[in-house]
């Protein structure tokens, strides 16, 4: 076979001389340029016995000049490659692979000099060469991919004898990579007969000065050869010039400077899983202390949020836990269990950092009155000090205890307990602790008291809701509909340690008042509102007044979940506001809160008065909101051992048990954050369906495209509404958001529609590509119009929603061009612009990038531009992905080089740095495929080429199949850590696989 013959002859392939042959030189350097270019070049070659140090000059001019005539040729809108140079320019190779290829033939020179030469590893110098070679021979480049490097090296001394032999082990086996060795050996056959041609008509090297030369110095000579060398000493100048005087390269980020935050900290939550912190700069969450009562635990986090107290108000029984105090890195510090006595215990606030306060009552008697069981609560009910540490127990008080609020110096604790003439009101005493316990109470209020106690930050006063009359209002015995059972008044009072009680805001009928915070000053107090009663029941709005009384300023209207929040160090106010679930009418613009339930918006007031939001997210990715700390409150994350990196070692396909054969994957298949649910397609219906990977359930989500997720820990997926023949779903031509919860039949919220760019009702027009920032700041969606040929970028944020881009929608027979855009921050978003179109191609494709401002304000800038290659009639991105920790961008572009797109093209997938946009690394290059996906240790890519899914590292430098040759495999989709899903073809039909990495 050809084959073998090539590895005897690689076997015995010799290394580089020990200095360069300049004849071979000019005849190597003839297969890229043209002869004086090539002659002018080879002269700067200078004697040494490293060939890579011989050659450290003619490399980096050669390649800057390869690189120059490329760009010139593009100007000049491109040359067929001339047959007496089959590297040239013209060809589209990149210059560091033709120059490789030429010198590996001309001067035999290994990938380990070659490699020093070009600043690129042997791996990517073999794919080098063998891409190349497929300039010369394309079916080089129908190999498998993962045999193209060392395809690329056949003929590589420094090839390692073990890969060698691999190599040619499989070639074997694979017709299509024994057909490139193959035809390797024919391309090169061909150049070193066209060097043989060459190096037979060299023309004679210029004259040298010096040696039987001088006799034939004539003047003429003389002038001759002086002007030659002064042309090479200008190159040679030129070059130096070119390399220390040039500027510098400017590195081209994904992410602009980062912007001074308006609010930066935690915001602490209470979800039902536990304690979770979110980070205002970035949108993120993070759990902290996982509930250890299964979602029923209450928390009580102390004052300099260092622990929390857990408690199940649901289980008291003798022998259960039902009291547990965790630092925040989740490290537990005391357990209680009442089987002492099984009396109901509830902790009501922490002292200090050290003692938590608890409320212990006496069990209820079923044997004895409702009357006497109320008496027995006033006499035997204690406040009890816990230390934490120890868990050793202090009794402060014994009697009327309903709830206790230390000072913040906790010399002080305002304790209210039972209203005598009512069981459903309560008194307030200020009592001092000292050594022995409390005192006696230094102030009270007889009146019942409506709210919790808030203390000033100073501890002067504590401020409460109160009811202004005698007491509650006796409850009629036949109640109208819609009358208050509540107190006539409650008015919002100050206690001071004198006694003595100063109305700060009056109420009025049915509406309940209660303080929320301070300023860290102490000078303006911040109280909530809350109607009781009437159509706005529940209806709630946050109001600052200043702290010694006067007219309040309404600040967010919401809901009774509002809150407002202040921290050490900052002179703001964060508020939390819960919107409407289902806003009546239209929305005009985006607003957190507006397309979703329960949707939590979070902003800043600052002290000029000004509000500016900082996040939104839905209820469920955050919970009751506690406190907001400093950025360097919370313990940093506890070390989790590292688990062991892939290594890229992969199963053979399965079919994924438990999913019909009906489901598919396609373009529109992507999976939540945490990996738990999977959308994919049906074959038999055009809508999408929500698959639960671990309940093993399915629901198909009508009336809907263009899916992403709203990734802030929900589980709410943002699409486009379509048309649909099923009940109860929303209009076509808007926005929705839908629940991923497959157990909830109807899934899309806010049905009324969500129509942000007005186009409703137009035929015309129509969304594509919503998507939402981390941290729900700002959402970015397209229109296309179809009668106006143009595709539109919006960016919406809290005050409107506006267009920031715009382009040809329509190229062609190519038909209607990608939308392509992705979030990679709270406020920078990267979209694809196709420019420069001829003939129905687009010639170039620009990556830019939004930055949605502090104030709501978009500025556009472009990063980089991708062009297409020497005789190719067009390009267009048509994926793109960012690896999840935001280190790299994945594209793939199609390339094409006919008239007819479905002939003749090719894709390229690329791999782009963060941190420099500029640094392309080419992962591979084939036939056309479909889908890219990320690992979720953004190390590894999959992909789909040459009809066949595939695995590479982000830098190339190693890659392998997932399916098996001669199998139609596309969309792989990364499920978990070490889990990849693909659709494969098993005859004429086809499933879902899956496949595990190690």
């Amino acid at each position: 076979m050809g084959s073998d013959r090539g590895a005897t002859r690689a076997t015995a392939a010799h290394t580089a001389a020990p200095h360069v042959d300049a004849a071979r030189l000019r005849a190597g350097l003839r297969l890229v340029f043209l002869g004086d270019t090539a002659d002018r070049l080879a002269r700067l070659a200078r004697p040494a016995s490293d060939p890579a140090e011989a050659l450290d000059a003619v490399v980096p001019a050669a390649t800057l000049r390869y690189t120059l005539a490329q760009w010139r040729q593009r100007l000049r809108r491109g040359t067929a490659p001339e047959r007496a140079v089959p590297l040239a320019p013209a060809t589209g190779l990149p210059g560091h692979a033709a120059l490789a290829l030429a010198l590996h033939v001309a001067l035999d020179l290994d990938t380990a000099v070659l490699s020093r030469l070009f600043g690129r590893t042997p791996e990517q110098v073999g794919l080098d060469l063998a891409h190349a070679r497929g300039a010369l021979r394309p079916s080089i480049l129908s190999a498998c991919l993962d045999s193209l490097p060392s395809i690329g090296r056949y003929r590589d001394a420094a090839l390692d004898l073990g890969e060698r032999v691999a190599l040619y082990q499989h070639a074997r086996g694979c017709d299509r990579c024994r057909a490139a060795l193959e035809a390797a050996e024919a391309a090169d056959a061909d150049l070193r007969a066209l060097l043989d041609a060459v190096g037979a008509t060299l023309p004679p090297e210029a004259t040298r000065r010096g040696g039987p030369a001088r006799a034939l110095a004539t003047p003429t000579a003389l002038l001759a050869s002086g002007g030659a060398l002064l042309v090479v000493l200008l190159l040679v100048a030129g070059l130096i010039a070119n390399r220390f005087l040039a500027a510098p390269h400017v590195p081209v980020p994904l992410r602009p400077a980062a912007q001074p935050a308006d609010a930066t900290g935690w915001l602490l939550f209470e979800r039902s899983d536990g304690i979770a912190a979110l980070d205002l700069a970035s949108g993120t969450t993070r759990l902290l202390v996982p509930d250890p009562f299964g979602g029923r635990g209450l928390a009580l986090v102390s004052p300099a949020y260092r622990r929390v107290a857990y408690w199940s108000p649901w289980d008291v029984t003798p022998g259960n836990e039902a009291l547990e105090v965790y630092d925040l890195d989740g490290r537990l510090l005391h357990s209680w269990s009442w089987e002492e006595d099984a009396r109901p215990t509830y902790p009501t606030a922490w002292l200090d950092e050290e003692t938590l306060l608890v409320v212990q009552q006496p069990q209820w008697d079923p044997t004895i009155s409702d009357q006497e069981n109320q008496a027995r609560w006033r006499r035997e009910t204690a406040l009890v000090a816990i230390d934490v540490a120890s868990g050793a127990r202090r009794v402060l008080l014994r009697g009327s205890v309903g709830w206790a609020v230390p000072s913040p110096d906790g010399t002080l604790i305002a304790i209210s307990g039972s209203y005598e003439s009512d069981s459903r009101g309560t008194a307030l005493d200020v009592r001092p602790l000292g050594p022995d316990g409390l005192g006696p109470p230094i102030a009270s209020i007889t009146r019942v008291a409506a709210s919790a106690g808030v203390w000033v930050p100073d501890g002067s006063r504590v401020y409460l809701g109160i009811v202004a009359g005698p007491g509650i209002e006796p409850k009629p015995a036949d109640p109208v509909p819609g009358q208050s059972e509540m107190p006539a008044r409650i008015d919002l009072v100050a206690l001071d340690r004198d006694g003595r009680v100063t109305t700060i805001v009056e109420g009025r009928s049915g509406v309940m008042l209660r303080p929320i915070t301070f300023t860290p000053d102490g000078q303006t107090l911040i109280f909530q509102s809350t109607n009781l009663d009437g159509p706005e029941t529940f209806n709630a709005t946050l109001w600052q007044v200043p702290a010694t009384g006067g007219t309040p300023t309404p600040l967010a209207t919401g809901s009774y979940y509002d809150a407002a929040y202040w921290r050490d160090g900052s002179e703001a106010i964060l508020l939390v506001n819960a919107t409407d679930a289902f806003p009546q009418g239209e929305i005009e613009q985006f607003r957190p809160g507006g397309p979703s339930p329960a949707w939590w918006t979070i902003s800043v007031l600052g002290p000029d008065g000004t509000r500016r939001p900082v996040v939104g997210l839905p209820w469920d990715a955050a919970g009751w909101p506690i406190a907001w700390l400093p950025p360097d409150a919370l313990p940093a994350p506890a070390e989790t051992p590292a688990s062991e990196p892939l290594r890229g070692e992969v199963s053979p396909p399965e079919r994924v048990t438990g999913m019909p054969a009906e489901y598919t994957l396609d373009a529109r298949s992507t999976v939540s954050p945490d990996g738990r649910v999977v959308v994919v397609a049906d074959k038999t219906s055009t809508a999408p369906v929500i698959w639960d990977r671990e309940r093993e359930e399915s629901r198909a989500r009508f009336g809907a495209a263009d899916f992403a997720w709203v990734r802030n820990g929900s589980d709410l997926l943002i699409g486009v509404a379509v048309p649909s023949e099923e009940e109860r779903l929303p209009p076509p031509g808007r926005l929705t958001f839908y629940t991923g919860n497959a157990g909830v039949g109807f899934g899309s919220l806010n049905y009324r529609g969500f129509d942000p760019a007005g186009i409703y009702g137009r035929t015309s027009e129509r969304y594509a590509r919503p998507l939402v920032a981390p941290g729900g700041r700002a959402m970015s969606f397209f229109t296309v119009d179809v009668r106006a040929g143009e595709t539109r970028l919006w960016v919406a944020t809290w005050d409107n929603a506006r267009i920031v881009d715009r382009w040809p929608s329509h190229a062609g027979a190519l038909g209607n061009l990608p939308t392509l855009a992705l979030w990679a921050g709270p406020d920078t978003l990267l979209y694809a612009v196709p420019e420069a179109m001829r003939d129905g191609f687009p010639q170039q494709v620009t990556l830019r990038r939004a930055v949605v401002a502090q104030d709501g304000g978009v500025s556009t800038e472009s990063l980089v531009t991708l062009r297409a290659g020497g005789g190719e009639r067009g390009i267009v991105l048509r994926e793109m992905a960012l690896s999840p920790d935001g280190s790299h961008v994945a594209l793939r572009l199609r390339h094409y080089t006919r008239r007819d797109p479905a002939r003749g093209a090719y894709d390229t997938v690329r791999v782009l740095p963060a941190d420099d946009l500029t640094q392309q690394v080419e992962v591979a290059r084939g036939n056309p495929g479909d889908g890219l996906s990320w690992a979720p240790d953004s190390h590894w890519l999959s992909f789909g080429l040459r009809g066949r899914v595939a695995l590479a590292t982000h830098d190339g430098r190693s890659l392998r199949y997932l399916s098996p040759e001669d199998t139609p495999a596309a969309y792989p989709l990364w499920v978990g850590p070490g889990e990849v899903w693909f659709v494969q073809g098993e005859g004429n039909v086809s499933h879902i696989v899956r496949v595990t990495v190690r």
